[in-house]
Parts: C-alpha cells; structure tokens; sequence
C-alpha cells in the first residue's frame, strides 16, 4: 500500500467520525498528522512514559476481558526477545494468577512490581514464580523502571493519533516491549468504546519491529475487537508474509477499494 493509499484510507475513516490509530516507525506520517490536525505520539529512550498496562482497568469484568492481552504482555516482558513458541506454557496459567491477585488489591493503582512481587512470594517447589519475577526485573527495579511504574501517562486523545517508535531503534529491548504495550493500550480503547464509532489500527514499517515475537499478541487483539466494528490493517502486507493468520488478516480487512 502507497502512502498516498494509507492516507486516503485514513481520511475515509475520520470522514466517518472514525477513530484512526498508527503504528510508525520512521515519521512517514507526521506531515499528515499535523495536517489534520491530530496527535503524535513519540516515544523516546531518553524521556521515560509510563505506559503501565493496569492503569485504567478499574472493573473485574474488564481485566476478565483483557486478561488475554494482559497474559501476552507479561509473558512478552519477562521473554522480550524470545519467539513465542519459546516461551514455558505453564508461566500463562501462572502470570495470569499473579495479575488477579495483584489486581484485586490494587485494582487500576497495580504495577509491573506488584505481579513480580506476587511471584517472589509464589511456592511450588520449583521456584518457578521467583525465576518468572527475575526474568521481569529490568522493568520492575531495573533501568527501565520509570516506563512501568505510577499511572499511564500515555493518552490517546485525538481521533487520529500516530504513534511514533522510530527513536528507539538504538534500544531494541525497549522498541521490542513498547510495541505491545502500545497495541494492548490502543486495543483497550477500542474494545471499551462505542461500537457504532469505526476504528482502525494502521500498522506501518513496523515489520522489523515485530519480528514475529507480536504475533499471539495480536491475534488475541483480532480476537477481541473482530465484533467491535474495529479493522487491523498493515501498510506494507510483504512485512509479514510467511506469518500466517496476519497476512491473511491485512488482505481480508483491507478494503478492495484500497487493495
């Protein structure tokens, strides 16, 4: 898809009272953002937001319905550069757990920390809560801390936001766990607001980004907002052939118009 095709696709939606989100990675559409009149969102390794996943989640119902993504954040945190497949089964049964107990007395005041600290204090006799809590220790005590600690200070206000990762690419750990977190934070909104509003989650020059660790992430996304009036769309459909259900999903969500 050209630029000029995303941008058309972008303007149909907001003609519509639509709201547009955009994954970018290299600025590719700031000229246009500030054209309409919408909201960039950078992200920067020297300037910490914190993008904590719990904040907002203030019913049970609600963290019932975002345990899902929830589960693959964590689980993506604690193996940020390792392939889903990778990662041990039975940490998803155990984080998700850990992210009730915590929730439950916290409710949306929770943080990364108290799910470490749940797991620290979990035993099976196979310290398997405490190797879990260590794997997420760069973002609970480590350098990373601030990104996850206190309510989220990242907002999506506009009806067209685009966030950018671009200025992360020298810290890959930080660009590959951002990713996620944001899709979790833009999946959230959408899957709370009004179904009758259209939504769409473009996703562009994001394919390295990805690099096939997001994916059970955002199948669980499709899952959740397939019924909600939303479309998840990628730009570049090449980025992720070979990936299965993703390439199948851009060509099945992408307007023939736009094709």
């Amino acid at each position: 898809m050209s630029d000029a095709v995303s941008n058309k696709l972008l303007r149909e939606f907001l003609s519509k009272e639509g709201r547009v989100r955009v994954i970018d990675v290299g600025r590719s559409y700031t000229r246009f953002c500030e054209k309409m009149g919408g909201q960039t969102v950078v992200f920067e390794h020297d300037r910490p937001t914190s993008v904590n996943p719990f904040s907002g989640l203030r019913t049970e119902e609600q963290l019932d319905n975002m345990m899902p993504m929830l589960q693959d954040v964590v689980r993506l945190l604690a193996y940020p550069l390792t392939q889903e497949e990778s990662a041990p089964a039975f940490e998803y049964k155990l984080i998700s757990q850990a992210i009730r107990e915590s929730w439950l007395k916290k409710k949306d005041d929770t943080e990364l920390s108290d799910v470490a600290h749940w797991l620290e204090q979990f035993d099976d006799g196979a310290n398997r809560g405490e190797d879990l809590a260590l794997q997420l220790e760069q973002f609970t005590s480590g350098q990373y801390q601030k990104w996850f600690s206190g309510q989220r200070t990242v907002s999506f206000d506009n009806p067209l936001v685009v966030i950018e990762l671009g200025e992360l690419k020298n810290d890959p750990l930080l660009q590959a766990v951002i990713l996620p977190l944001v899709m979790y934070q833009i999946t959230t909104e959408m899957y709370l607001s009004d179904r009758a509003t259209p939504r769409l989650l473009l996703i562009d020059n994001a394919g390295g980004v990805l690099s096939g660790l997001a994916n059970g992430l955002l199948e669980t996304a499709y899952g959740l907002t397939r019924k909600h009036n939303v479309y998840i769309v990628f730009a570049r459909p090449d980025e992720i052939k070979g990936r299965g259900w993703l390439f199948r999903l851009c060509r099945h969500f992408l307007p023939q118009r736009f094709s």
